[in-house]
């Protein structure tokens, strides 16, 4: 028996398709080629999407929301698929986390639904570590 292995030409570049060719001696010929599945190269992360925190101002329905953010722009946003599969009701003055598409800075997707009081205890956590910094800085 021979084993004859060879590489197509791959259509794109990110795709090769391996073709193993089997003769097989005494069995009245060639054996058909059979393909492998493609190989792909992992998918990057291209898009670089800016994170920001803001208030509902109001529901525009079908999973919209007009959102006023941190820096006093307001902005277009849907809910995120996960907030819908886990079915978290967003509603007016909850504080939610925004991402903004770095195509239209005018629109973006929820993506976190702050619970009541946990963004006013984080605020202040961080307030109390840039104090605790400074401090440090300033005694050094």
């Amino acid at each position: 028996r021979t084993l004859l292995s060879s590489v197509a030409p791959a259509p794109c570049p990110q795709q090769q398709v391996r073709v193993v060719v089997a003769e097989a001696k005494g069995r009245g010929g060639n054996a058909p080629a059979v393909a492998s599945a493609p190989v792909r190269a992992p998918k990057k992360k291209s898009k670089k999407l800016v994170d920001i925190n803001g208030d509902v101002d109001k529901d525009l329905g079908n999973g919209m929301f007009k959102i006023k953010l941190e820096n006093g722009v307001t902005v277009m946003a849907h809910l995120s698929g996960k907030i819908r599969q886990n079915r978290i009701k967003i509603v007016m003055g909850d504080k939610v986390t925004v991402e903004l598409s770095p195509y239209d800075l005018t629109k973006g997707r929820i993506t976190y639904r702050f619970r009541p009081g946990e963004y006013d205890r984080l605020q202040a956590e961080a307030d109390a570590a840039a104090a605790a910094a400074a401090d440090a800085a300033a005694s050094a």
